[in-house]
């Protein structure tokens, strides 16, 4: 009897187990797929060592057929199916300072695209100077505008900047195709100078310097900015 009775405990004692085991795996949440990123090239021109104050850069799309390089899977993807945001930014590059009137570049948008602009500013409550202009060429598709962008940055004052490229998320053009949820675009300058050499003859400030801006070297080495001096 007795030898029964422990059996019959360590029976229940297993099933409870095994529930509860079953019951964590089915909480475990679902593995997320890797994220597909699509590199998009874009040609700058006319490089330069220095420029003049009206003097514009332009920045094309430079893409030679309809899909483009999965950088993380090494797969592509058809770019005539998804739209993004193109962000760019002009910004001081080694001194902090205010952005003068009518900022420190004008864009210049001859495709009509969706662009929005923006300008830095002063924020007193901490001294710091937002000294740069942004654009955003937004909800981008190469499909609806003929494979086709263009933008312009008239330079209005002298100084050092920089042109820098960052990411965006894509999102599908197909109503109710949510298959770009993990999908994003990168950007580079399609140039094999970005004038990393006019950047190293820069005069800079030290770190301890109030006015001192910080830049990442790895965005020039990847092609992720252009140096701009302005003479």
């Amino acid at each position: 009897m007795r030898k029964s009775a422990a059996l019959s405990v360590l029976t229940l004692f297993s099933l409870l187990s095994f529930n509860f085991q079953c019951g964590k795996d089915r909480e475990l949440p679902a593995k997320q797929e890797k994220p597909i990123i699509i590199e998009i090239p874009l040609r700058i021109y006319p490089v330069k060592k220095a420029y003049a104050v009206g003097d514009t850069i332009w920045i094309e799309a430079a893409l030679s057929s309809k899909t483009l390089p999965d950088v993380k899977n090494k797969t592509a993807i058809r770019v005539d199916t998804v739209r993004f945001d193109i962000p760019f930014i002009y910004k001081v590059l080694t001194k902090q300072t205010l952005v003068p009137p009518g900022g420190f570049c004008q864009f210049i948008n001859p495709l009509q695209l969706p662009l929005s602009v923006s300008s830095g500013y002063y924020d007193p409550q901490y001294n710091v100077y937002w000294n740069y202009n942004t654009g955003t060429v937004q909800h981008f598709s190469f499909k609806e505008t003929g494979y086709q962008f263009k933008i312009g940055i008239r330079l209005n004052t002298r100084g050092a900047f920089y042109i820098g490229l960052s990411g965006s998320l894509v999102n599908s053009i197909i109503p109710g195709n949510n298959q770009t949820a993990n999908q994003y675009a990168s950007f580079r300058f399609e140039t094999p100078d970005v004038n990393q050499d006019v950047y190293n003859d820069l005069p800079k400030l030290s770190e301890t310097n109030p006015y001192w801006i910080g830049f990442d070297m790895k965005t020039l080495t990847e092609n992720k900015a252009f140096v701009v001096r302005v003479d």
